[in-house]
Order: C-alpha cells, then structure tokens, then sequence
C-alpha cells in the first residue's frame, strides 16, 4: 500500500528526512541509521524491511558519489527497500503492476541502429523512437527463458523504474512479440 501511494510515501519521507537531518539537506551515515529508525517506527514496520548491512545501503544509493545522501536518494533508498521486502514476502502485487504489452519493435516505433552486443537470452540493440531519440533495447528470447526468468524481467523492470536516476540508465518500458520480450532503456554511453 506504501507503493501504491507514492506521493504520501515521498511526504512522509521529506518530513521524516528534515526532522532527522535537523534541517541540513543531507544525511551521512549515522543519520541513515536514525531515520531508518525513525521511519519504521513511523509507519509501524518491521526491522526486517531494512538490510542490515546499512553502509552498503549508504553507499548504493548514494546516486551523484558526493559521500552523503539528499532527500531523493533517501526516497529512493525506501522505495527500493519496501519493494525488496514485499518481494521476499512473495507478494504478487508487485508482478500485477507490470502489464506487458504485445506489439513489435516497429510497432512501438522503434528503428534499429546497429547490435551492441548478443548474451545467452538475447540481444542489445541501439535504437531510434519516432522523436529520433537513442534507445538501448535489451532483446530476451523468449525461447531461452523459463517461467522464472520471465518473473525476473518483470522484477528488473520495476526495480529500474523504482531507482530511475542521472547516474543509472532510466528505464521506460517493457513489451513483447511472438519471439522476444523488450526493456527499453536510455543508452548509457561511455562505461
């Protein structure tokens, strides 16, 4: 329900983030610790939603590598948090929130540039949308999938859409046709 209701989460996170910070536009790691403290006694969570392991945590969300956090990479850090927890709950909600619709590369507008690369479940293509604008647009077949890993591009999908920032290639979209399904993405270019 947290998840559904992404404005009041991002509320309750600014006011909890400001209250912790005491009023500094950051949070360094000990202030990470309290406002997860704060946070699940806020809402009435369970520790276990949080890893334990809160210096990796610190350091994964810390999107721009300034060495602390801002707001949006704290709001970011619990939506990836909650999401993570309600998957190891095993709750379908979360794969009911993404619809994968059939249509063909052309069909959803898409022209290929060139194959970036080829893996064991598929291809890389660059791409074009009808706006001209570069997309890199991960091509899995469907053939070489199992149930599970159709589960897990569902997964990949929303845990991109949820950690969508500038220093992590955005994802847009999922989509499928008789042989493939397809992530597209923002090329990232340069390593």
């Amino acid at each position: 329900q947290l998840l559904g209701d992404r404005e009041g989460l991002k509320t309750t996170v600014i006011k909890l983030f400001k209250s912790v910070s005491g009023g500094k536009q950051t949070l360094n790691l000990q202030g990470l610790v309290r406002f997860r403290a704060v946070l699940l006694q806020s809402l009435g969570l369970p520790s276990q939603v949080f890893r334990e392991d809160v210096k990796t945590d610190y350091v994964r969300f810390d999107f721009d590598g300034n060495g602390s956090l801002e707001v949006g990479e704290v709001y970011k850090f619990v939506k990836f948090n909650l999401w993570a927890y309600m998957k190891s709950l095993g709750n379908t909600a979360l794969h009911a929130t993404v619809d994968v619709p059939y249509r063909s590369l052309a069909e959803a507008g898409y022209t290929t540039l060139r194959e970036l690369g080829e893996g064991t479940q598929g291809v890389v293509k660059l791409c074009v949308d009808g706006n001209g604008t570069e997309r890199c647009i991960k091509c899995y077949q469907k053939a070489k999938m199992s149930v599970g890993g159709i589960a897990e591009l569902r997964e990949e999908f929303e845990a991109m859409k949820l950690l969508g920032c500038k220093s992590i290639a955005q994802t847009f979209e999922v989509f499928q046709d008789q042989q493939f399904y397809y992530m597209v993405n923002e090329p990232y270019h340069g390593g």
